[in-house]
């Protein structure tokens, strides 16, 4: 769930902006009612976030692609997982910033996952305060 006092990472915050684009707020409003039968408790912006995630995984399914089968070093995989990055969408939502701070990451890992992102189409943006990431609890 987005916190409160935070802003959406840069690529979420673009997913976002996206969706909007695609759908009127009128058209966004009527899906959130329907959600909202089944999760009473679900907040406007975590609805945004995790319906903008499924809509860029239309437009790219690789972005559901499991970490232990990204072209990686098996080593670096492991460090994603144990940093609960999951799927390549946990991984592209990271602004190169949060991505330095991951646990086990050296400066050669990082620039091994960077340089793979970039090839991917991803590169990590930057963030110059504090975001969250938006993880699909289906991916999980």
């Amino acid at each position: 769930m987005p916190a409160r006092h935070h802003s959406p990472n840069p690529w979420l915050a673009g997913q976002v902006e996206l969706l909007r684009e695609k759908y009127t707020d009128e058209e966004l409003r009527a899906q959130y009612r329907e959600v909202l039968q089944e999760n009473a408790r679900l907040r406007w912006n975590s609805f945004l976030c995790a319906r903008a995630l499924k809509e860029a995984l239309r437009r790219d399914p690789a972005l559901a692609t499991r970490t232990e089968d990204l072209e990686l070093p098996e080593d670096i995989r492991g460090k994603l997982l144990y940093n609960e990055l999951e799927v390549l969408l946990d991984l592209v939502q990271l602004p190169a910033e949060l991505l330095r701070h991951q646990n086990h990451l050296d400066a050669e890992d990082l620039s091994v996952v960077e340089a793979f992102l970039k090839k991917a189409g991803y590169p990590p943006l930057s963030a110059k305060e504090n975001v969250f990431v938006h993880f699909l609890q289906e991916l999980h």
